[in-house]
């Protein structure tokens, strides 16, 4: 039987603040949420935090905006400042109803803050970003991604903290350049190749040369080496269960171009791709098979297009509000055909 995942319910939690606040009067919607929160305690114990949530971030805005001018300049020094500062952004442009927003912003971009701030470059929405680095080597940052680079002197190398990239790196037996990622270690032997952090799942395909990639910390662990077309798909809480593949060359790290050719992908992991440049929130209801693989090209460039034609052809469906939430459903349908 193929195992399925329900998507996380505080996300969908924040998904139905947002919508909600776009929809106020909308009884439809209040009934859709009443159903939803009666699904299971929970359903309901997820949109009662994302409510305490919100609440809690509305007074602390409040409280930033009372300080006197002279505490306010001295707090913009601190790290608790410029989290309020992110979160008043927010509620001041209103891009999805104010402090709907703030709450979305604290339950799930806290995660990704603790990246920013360790990340020596990172990217937003649908930006992919063309970083040279100190070695001659190069890297294609991929949308809402972020990496940390080595200081160290006698080492090359970065850490994804989140997201994708895309490294082709110029070669030195001496100092090999290290992509740290998760709890894993990806050692070039001169190449070029993708590196993919979506949750507990971790990605590595090489388009030229080799890699070797290992697990941190385990005696027994072996280096697992990948030359050209071949991708390493691994979850993170079950290493031992990784998975060697042979994918085409010219697929790997296409989504550089804007146009996104894929196979053998977890459908998980190609939604949450596409979700990175679509400019807004997207939601997805009903089990993902976490074991289905898809394939197919996606144009990056009409994320909300790439969704439906995900989607239309395994009884799902996309949904878009106020042009900034997409929700995507999944049916059960879905898992029965993945057999």
């Amino acid at each position: 039987m193929t195992e399925t995942r329900s998507p996380d319910l505080r996300e969908q939690a924040i998904s139905w603040q947002l919508l909600l606040n776009d929809n106020p009067h909308d009884s439809g919607v209040r009934r859709q949420l009443e159903a939803w929160c009666a699904e299971s305690p929970q359903h309901r114990q997820a949109w009662e935090r994302a409510e305490r949530v919100r609440a809690f971030a509305r007074l602390a805005i409040e409280a930033e905006q009372a300080a006197p001018l002279s505490s306010k300049s001295f707090e913009q020094k601190s790290p608790h400042t410029r989290f309020a500062g992110i979160l008043r952004k927010y509620v001041s442009v209103g891009l999805v109803g104010g402090l709907a927003l703030a709450g979305a912003a604290v339950m799930f971009f806290v995660p990704e803050l603790n990246d920013w701030w360790l990340a020596d470059y990172s990217t937003g929405t649908a930006v992919n970003r063309m970083i040279t680095l100190a070695d001659g080597s190069e890297l294609v940052l991929g949308a809402k991604s972020a990496i940390a680079l080595s200081h160290d002197p006698l080492a090359r190398g970065v850490t994804l903290l989140h997201g994708e990239a895309y490294f082709k790196v110029v070669h030195d037996e001496r100092h090999p350049f290290v992509v740290r990622a998760a709890s894993f270690t990806i050692k070039d032997i001169g190449t070029a190749f993708d590196v993919r952090r979506v949750g507990g799942h971790l990605t590595v395909a090489v388009r030229e040369g080799q890699v070797a990639v290992k697990e941190n910390g385990s005696a027994q662990s072996t280096a697992t080496e990948l030359g050209a077309g071949q991708q390493l798909d691994v979850d993170t809480q079950n290493p031992q269960g990784a998975s060697l593949t042979q994918v085409s060359s010219d697929t790997i790290g296409s989504w550089r171009t804007g146009i996104l050719s894929v196979e053998g992908i977890p459908m998980g992991d190609l939604v949450s791709i596409i979700k990175r440049y679509y400019p807004g929130y997207v939601m997805v209801t009903g089990p993902i098979a976490t074991h289905t693989e898809v394939g197919g090209v996606y144009d990056l460039n009409h994320p909300l297009d790439a969704l439906k034609m995900l989607v239309s052809v395994r009884h799902g469906s996309v949904s878009e509000y106020g042009g900034h939430i997409a929700m995507v459903r999944f049916s059960s349908e879905m898992g029965r055909d993945s057999r």
